[in-house]
């Protein structure tokens, strides 16, 4: 696309004609991720508000497009790797998100905690461990006073800041876990989430947002009736990688709803169907 042609449309982009707008949009959004770093520069250029704002919105739904895509390819693949899945949720948010460079944080993380773990340790002794690097030397704690922030589900907000949601800390904590070969996956509730460790001879329910207090399935259940929540099958067994990420990216969806930004909201409640699953924890 030429530059004239670029700038003719951007200058339609905000046209009272819902045919005229809708045309523009198409068409620009048609140069895909290849068109951003124009779209940036005209967005630069640009000194009227309300046209940088739908600069904006169509930068964001190219970016949105293009993990969609990769989303679906990851859930096609079996989506084995929770890390990546991680990194796509935030990239719909962060596009340039460098994920060399969390990688290796959260590798050199995980390394840490290896470093200071024996062999053939029981399982209390073993997560009090994991808990003192995690919480005390590294700093990682909940965002309590923030709770509903967006950036708490975020891996490089997580890392960055060292604080986050129930999901993003346990997302974390269980990427670690599983560095370390330990049998820990994800349990989804509703608003909440916790980690379940069960080999031939324990088992806990890890509440990381809590300090990663361990609890036996006797006092989880009990947890469960304190705040009346009802009792499913699947409160009490592992959860796929698939629908931790899109658990991810629901809470997201809600907590930048509940920040206002319902446009962005919105194009991640379309993320979600665009990626083809229907979410049944």
């Amino acid at each position: 696309m030429k530059e004239a042609e670029l700038n003719a449309l951007i200058s339609l982009l905000d046209d009272s004609d819902p045919e005229v707008s809708d045309h523009v949009w198409e068409k620009l959004s048609s140069m895909g991720s290849q068109g951003i770093d124009r779209l940036e520069a005209a967005w630069e250029m640009q000194g009227d508000p309300v046209i940088q704002k739908k600069i904006e919105d169509l930068i964001y739904r190219i970016n949105l497009d293009g993990v969609a895509r990769d989303l679906l390819n990851w859930r096609k693949e079996g989506g084995k790797d929770l890390m990546e899945g991680w990194m796509l949720v935030t990239r719909t948010q962060f596009q340039d998100l460098n994920e060399k460079h969390y990688s290796e944080l959260v590798n050199r993380l995980g390394h840490k905690v290896w470093l200071e773990l024996q062999q053939q340790m029981d399982p209390v002794h073993m997560f009090r461990i994991i808990n003192l690097v995690f919480f005390k030397s590294e700093g990682f704690k909940p965002n309590r006073k923030e709770v509903k922030l967006p950036e708490n589900s975020l891996l490089n907000m997580v890392m960055d800041h060292h604080t986050g949601n129930a999901i993003g800390l346990s997302v974390l904590y269980l990427l670690i876990c599983r560095k370390l070969d330990l049998p820990v996956s994800g349990i989804i509730l509703p608003g909440y989430f916790v980690l379940h460790y069960i080999d031939h001879k324990s088992e806990y329910f890890i509440d990381v947002f809590n300090g990663g207090v361990l609890l036996t399935r006797d006092q989880w259940t009990a947890i469960l009736k304190k705040y009346k929540i009802e009792e499913k099958p699947s409160y009490f067994k592992p959860t796929s990688n698939i629908y931790i990420i899109l658990e991810l990216i629901s809470t997201l969806a809600n907590d930048l709803r509940g920040m206002g930004k319902d446009h962005k909201a919105d194009e991640l409640d379309q993320l979600l169907k665009d990626i083809e699953i229907k979410f049944e924890p």
